[in-house]
């Protein structure tokens, strides 16, 4: 069993996490708990030399949620480094609300806005790159599109024909975004259009997540606990698979630093595992005490797991 490189204890059990995919925000980090949702910066030795431990914590925003948090996506206008220091997160929340939190850093200033319209459980939320659009998904059957330029406005709602698990936006293909069903089912939809363009079979069910790094073509889909790489422009093309979780997975997410690098959670109990999808190696197994979320940093092979009152931090060592 793996064991991580490095732990932050908080003193109170963690719901979620999840670390910023920009370069310009890529050391904040969001951490989810029963009430409050705490964005931070998080230093690594690598890039803050003057940091006297190899992993800290430094609290910078503080927003009161109330409820039990599903997925939390950043906005790409989230930046420190240029005034107004802003923060904009989305959060999907227990009771099928969506909401989006701001802030002004500088002047203390927040606001946040509820976004109503699903009728059960929302499993994913994202941002597009640009900032310009909001997809969510849910057991309701929907993926609806938000505008994020005319107040959260409904762009359109999109019909499953099961619940919607995931969705992802791809990178080299900006407007596309992908939408991931438990029956199996991704399809593609252009944005700029409101319109979908293809409809594709996994071929294994339950789909739970897909995932794609920012630096490859290749989707990553975890279905049946199975982690199936695959080229959508090749009719869904299987390229390479593995199981990974016997009793089922549950989240997926690639690492933006490293293409090859999966982390995937699964049964039995709570089992992290980071796969080499090149070389199909398990690259760290380990059990979890309760799993809150994980996510990779953007350019470090560091992957930040939420584990009871724990961010369990684990590195992938160079050989």
């Amino acid at each position: 069993m793996s064991v991580p490189f490095y732990e932050l204890d908080f003193n109170e059990k963690i719901e979620y996490v999840s670390l910023s995919i920009y370069e310009w925000s890529q050391n904040l980090i969001c951490i989810a708990f029963k009430n409050k949702i705490v964005v931070g910066i998080i230093k690594f030795q690598e890039e803050f030399e003057d940091i006297e431990h190899e992993v800290e914590f430094e609290p910078v925003e503080e927003f009161y949620h109330g409820q039990k948090v599903n997925a939390i996506s950043w906005n790409s206008n989230t930046s420190l480094l240029k005034i107004p220091k802003t923060i904009e997160i989305c959060v999907a929340s227990s009771d099928n609300s969506l909401r989006v939190f701001s802030s002004d850093v500088s002047t203390r200033h927040h606001s946040r806005k509820e976004i109503q319209g699903h009728m059960d459980y929302i499993n994913d939320c994202a941002f597009d790159l640009e900032g310009d659009y909001l997809a969510s998904v849910s057991d309701d059957l929907t993926c609806k599109l938000w505008s994020v330029n005319h107040q959260f406005q409904l762009l359109k709602t999109f019909s499953l024909s099961s619940p919607g698990m995931c969705l992802t936006w791809r990178h080299e293909d900006p407007g596309k975004l992908l939408v991931g069903e438990k029956a199996g089912i991704i399809r593609l939809y252009n944005v700029l259009t409101l319109t979908p363009l293809s409809c594709i079979m996994s071929g294994i069910v339950p789909l739970t997540g897909i995932s794609m790094s920012c630096q490859s073509k290749v989707i990553v889909i975890l279905a049946s606990g199975e982690l199936i790489a695959t080229d959508f422009n090749v009719a869904l093309q299987t390229t390479d698979s593995k199981v990974v979780h016997p009793g089922g997975g549950y989240k997926i997410q690639c690492s933006p630093s490293n293409e090859n690098y999966v982390a995937t959670v699964g049964r039995p109990g709570n089992t992290l595992k980071i796969t080499n999808i090149k070389s199909k190696q398990t690259l760290v197994t380990a059990n979890l005490e309760v799993f809150a979320g994980f996510s990779w940093h953007n350019r470090l092979p560091c992957l930040c797991v939420g584990n009871n009152s724990k961010l369990s931090i684990f590195k992938i060592l160079p050989k």
